[in-house]
């Protein structure tokens, strides 16, 4: 009992706090150090990402997947990927090239 009450403090430190108000309304996956947010369709690209997040977004053609440079703006591939799950795992690959290098 003392263990986790001692733990518990450490939880409101500034080091688990979200890094932004909006920090919920996204979903993030933190890959290789990249972040890959997920947004919603009625989420915006500017109020949810920084420089060197990877962004999935959805509209009717499929799942875009956005690559936000330093300035903000946003570079995609040709076409959008049919699900998710072919999204996030090109983002992940993404990902890990950017690692590497």
């Amino acid at each position: 009992m003392r263990r986790a009450a001692a733990f518990f403090p450490l939880c409101k430190t500034a080091a688990f706090r979200p890094p932004h108000k909006d920090f919920f309304m996204a979903n993030d996956i933190l890959h290789r150090r990249t972040r890959i947010v997920t947004l919603d369709a009625a989420d915006s690209i500017a109020t949810h990402c920084r420089p060197d997040d990877i962004a999935l977004l959805q509209d009717d053609q499929g799942w875009w997947v956005h690559f936000i440079a330093d300035d903000g703006a946003s570079d995609t591939y040709d076409a959008p990927f049919k699900t998710y799950n072919e999204a996030l795992w090109a983002a992940k690959a993404a990902a890990e090239f950017d690692s590497s290098l």
